[in-house]
């Protein structure tokens, strides 16, 4: 519906917050690059990162990321959308997706400047890749790691690697199955990570979990330089364990991880968690939830498209901002 808006932290109603430093560098953007006339709409579309768009609007977003560098891809860095169908998938494609998820992750609002996402690799599937410790809404290919069995860089080439790298490589030793990762940190998941209070499906769109989720706390150890994180192999396969064959594993005091079988469906599931876990915080504070039952949560999607659907869209806005961002950035270089 036109004018529906998602809130997001720090927004207004669904406007822009002065104090947010992202939008207060779009707001630069919009005055201080060179711009025709033409994309003035996209950049007030870009803003408000939240607002559902019309099909005319889609297309504009569309427009500009062929009209923007850095090579940005109009259809969603080849996700699957309803009635395309995907490309190829291969190496490249998924680097390229891969880019693309850690723009689409900020411009969700699923992460700020911490938290990541991988992907299992294609042509030696006991290796992955994953950002240079980077904000997500900054990555370029370039800034793409490659990473072998045991999390060691394999040509780092001076890039410092995310200290927590270890969630996606022990996952991805223990799981076969996963080939994305999505790590994050956000304040509505965190509640009930260190609560006593279960997150439980309440969307429809919770198909992937149907139950409480487990939720991970550290063993106690010597020698820890980062506190609560998972800044090791050891801690890495405790997660994992803790993980076991669900999609998704509280972390106390500190965020969640998401897996799938897709950069799209880790992606469209740390979405989703987000948006459940903020319904849920809501209807607490009103009275007492009715919640999914697993026949519920597991029938919530049957009939749709999926919760990839949306997949496009998100990646033709957060690539047409992640592009904008850079041409400040180059601008101001």
């Amino acid at each position: 519906m036109p004018g529906v808006r998602y809130r997001r932290p720090g927004s207004q109603n669904g406007n822009p917050n002065p104090n947010d430093k992202s939008e207060s560098i779009l707001t630069s953007m919009s005055w201080g690059l060179e711009m025709s006339s033409e994309l003035s709409p996209w950049i007030d579309l870009l803003l408000n990162r939240r607002t559902f768009l019309s099909g005319a609007a889609v297309t504009g977003a569309a427009s500009l990321l062929s009209a923007l560098p850095q090579g940005a891809d109009a259809q969603g860095q080849g996700q699957p959308a309803s009635g395309v169908a995907a490309p190829p998938d291969t190496q490249e494609q998924r680097l390229s997706d891969l880019v693309t998820a850690n723009h689409i992750l900020f411009d969700q609002g699923i992460v700020d400047g911490l938290g990541h996402v991988s992907v299992r690799s294609l042509k030696d599937p006991s290796h992955f890749f994953v950002s240079r410790s980077l904000a997500p809404g900054l990555t370029t290919l370039d800034d793409i790691l490659e990473f072998d069995q045991d999390t060691k860089p394999v040509n780092a080439r001076g890039r410092q690697a995310y200290l927590e790298s270890f969630i996606h490589g022990e996952i991805f030793r223990a799981r076969p199955d996963v080939h994305a990762v999505v790590h994050a940190h956000t304040p509505a998941v965190v509640a009930f990570a260190s609560t006593d209070v279960p997150l439980r499906p309440i969307l429809h769109m919770m198909d992937f979990m149907r139950e409480t989720p487990p939720v991970f706390i550290l063993p106690p150890g010597k020698g820890v330089a980062y506190g609560i994180l998972v800044d090791s192999n050891a801690r890495g396969a405790s997660l994992a364990k803790t993980l076991g064959s669900s999609i998704v594993v509280l972390m106390r005091n500190h965020g969640f991880t998401v897996v799938g079988p897709n950069i799209a469906s880790a992606v469209s599931r740390a979405h989703y968690m987000i948006v459940n876990a903020q319904i849920a915080l809501d209807a607490l504070k009103l009275g007492k939830p009715t919640f999914l039952d697993v026949p519920e949560a597991k029938g919530g999607v049957a009939g749709t498209e999926g919760p990839d659907r949306g997949y496009p869209l998100w990646a033709a806005r957060a690539d047409a901002a992640a592009a904008l961002v850079q041409n400040f950035i180059n601008k101001k270089a």
